[in-house]
């Protein structure tokens, strides 16, 4: 539902207090989003390793709308 779309904002820290004490109140009670936040923190901490190689300016591969 919407609290698991959430859970990788939750992660990241992303989220206002208002979410995420509602995703907190959430996971006390579900054994499926609590195993959803450890995948999303493995892909965080995955993510993190990445090198980053960032080449040219961002107006180069990205036009807004």
């Amino acid at each position: 539902g919407e609290l698991r779309e959430l859970l990788p904002w939750y992660v990241t820290g992303q989220l206002d207090e208002s979410d995420a004490a509602r995703v907190e109140a959430h996971l006390d009670g579900c054994a499926e989003c609590q195993a959803e936040i450890r995948f999303e923190e493995r892909l965080e901490a995955e993510v993190a390793r990445l090198p980053l190689e960032v080449t040219g300016s961002a107006g180069s591969w990205w036009t807004p709308a």
